[in-house]
């Protein structure tokens, strides 16, 4: 689900909501590699940094692509040693 992010001065960030409860929420934002966590308290959301955000909007996609989202496919485990040193 897309969820758009209103940041204190006016600032909006979208984002992909991957996790939510009535106290905490996941989400993963364009061009960031770690996923940020927002916690209820006191009737706000707040960032594990500290800032506050309002939920602007929270909407079902058909298809939800970022546009550097290429940067998160995972590709095939490699092997660190050569297989001469497995054999032992």
């Amino acid at each position: 689900m897309h969820i758009l992010l209103i940041y204190p001065g006016g600032g909006q960030r979208e984002g992909l909501l991957l996790a939510g409860t009535r106290e905490r929420m996941r989400v993963m934002m364009p061009g960031q590699a770690d996923i940020v966590e927002f916690r209820q308290i006191e009737g706000a959301w707040i960032a594990e940094s500290g800032a506050t955000v309002e939920i602007g909007a929270i909407g079902a996609a058909a298809h939800t692509t970022f546009p550097d989202s290429a940067a998160l496919r995972v590709g095939p485990p490699r092997l660190c040693a050569s297989a001469s040193i497995l054999q032992h």
